[in-house]
């Protein structure tokens, strides 16, 4: 950490003062010092060529990359060495087998903190700014009068995360923490009564409720998600001091 620490420091005090003032009135010296950290990090982890090569060869295959024409091509796009593209195709692979290495013991706790988030949830809504009207429509729903789907079709403001007031299966990242609490605490075919989100007036039916397991790619995600932390903090710390020490 230290030694990170002093590279990130010579790294900055090495750059243009011109150039360094430039980076801070744009705001852009944090993402400099991100991408410093992530391609220091990056070159202390060692890749087996195998896994290598397959990465190269699967990113060539996407990217109908048949021949030298073609690699030419979109190293001219993208303004790239052959050499920096390989760089670039790599990297996520290596941030991962860092995170592994630095944070594996972390990742159970971590996915309890966040498992209400990756659980996946399938609900029909309804959105509406008028209050009794919300509560018209749920008691005709709660007392099988009326189909929720049609009703929605009918009165709910669209959005197009809801089209024709279904959501999911997804998870609930990011959505109001409102509507997450009463979703968490459902049941599937529950009707939830009406509630306001803002100038909202919101009706919920939980469909259903698929439980996240930490199998690979969650626990994949969930390490860079751990990783996208730690860098962040270092990110902020080492701008915090650098500007502290009289480097404003």
């Amino acid at each position: 950490m230290k030694n990170l620490e002093q590279k990130t420091i010579q790294f900055l005090d090495e750059i243009n003062k011109n150039t360094l003032k430039f980076l801070k009135s744009g705001n852009m010296l944090p993402n400099l010092i991100r991408n410093f950290l992530i391609d220091k990090i990056a070159s202390d982890i060692y890749l087996e060529k195998d896994i290598y090569e397959r990465e190269i060869k699967n990113f060539y295959s996407k990217n109908n990359i048949l021949n030298k024409k073609d690699l030419d091509n979109i190293l001219k796009i993208k303004g790239n060495t052959e050499e920096e593209l390989h760089y670039q195709i790599t990297l996520p692979l290596k941030i991962l087998e860092f995170a592994k290495q630095q944070f594996q013991a972390e990742i159970e706790s971590y996915f309890l903190e966040r498992k209400d988030f990756l659980d996946e949830y399938t609900f029909n809504i309804i959105r509406l700014k008028n209050k009794d009207l919300a509560y018209e429509l749920y008691f005709r729903i709660d007392s099988e009068e009326s189909d929720f789907l049609k009703l929605s079709e009918t009165y709910s403001y669209y959005s197009s995360l809801y089209p024709k007031g279904l959501f999911g299966p997804k998870n609930l990242q990011g959505m109001n923490t409102l509507i997450v609490n009463k979703l968490i605490h459902a049941s599937p075919n529950d009707l939830i009564q009406p509630f306001q989100v803002d100038e909202w007036w919101i009706i919920l039916k939980l469909i259903n409720k698929k439980k996240a397991k930490l199998d690979k790619p969650t626990r994949n995600m969930l390490l860079i998600e751990i990783f996208n932390k730690y860098i962040n903090n270092l990110v902020k710390n080492f701008t915090d001091d650098y500007l502290k020490n009289g480097n404003q």
